[in-house]
């Protein structure tokens, strides 16, 4: 049996050029549904680990403060116009907002501002094991600033600490 026969067909079955077309078909095809859902699929695939990190709002009037806690905890995170999966704050507290100032002798020293405090929302977080730790959109790592959203509460904070499940 000849691979391309008389009438121009491989295995006497299918033209040539409608080979190509169809496998070119199926490979853009192929390609729009990784593109679609390749990113769910390595979520799926991917280990999971269990993370807690906690977020300073530094100089914040403490209305925020009370805005935050009038909801129960956990508050569920928010990023774009969606919530996201298991990300929750679990905590909040206020604490004095002390800054530096300097004195009429020229020293600096720090000083209690009496009307700002700072938020401290301590987060709960699974994320997927990789090198890079997300939680939504946003990496999770120390110094980095950090968007702390809920449907009721948005501000922005530094990230302080970050502990793994394990550590």
């Amino acid at each position: 049996m000849k691979l391309v026969n008389e009438k121009g067909k491989l295995f006497g079955l299918i033209n040539l050029v409608d080979l190509l077309v169809l496998l070119f078909i199926l490979l853009v095809a192929g390609g729009i549904v990784w593109k679609i859902f390749g990113n769910q699929v390595s979520n799926l695939v991917t280990p999971t680990t269990e993370i807690t990190y906690t977020v300073r709002i530094k100089s914040t009037q403490p209305r925020y403060y009370d805005e935050l806690v009038s909801r129960p905890f956990p508050q569920q995170l928010a990023a774009g116009d969606s919530l996201i999966d298991n990300a929750y704050i679990i905590s909040a507290e206020k604490e004095p907002y002390i800054t530096q100032v300097e004195t009429d002798d020229g020293r600096i020293v720090r000083a209690t501002y009496p009307t700002r405090i700072d938020i401290v929302c301590t987060i709960k977080a699974v994320v997927n094991d990789s090198a890079i730790i997300k939680v939504g959109p946003q990496e999770v790592r120390a110094g980095k600033d950090h968007y702390v959203k809920t449907r009721f509460f948005e501000m922005i904070g530094t990230i302080e600490s970050i502990k793994m499940a394990g550590d």
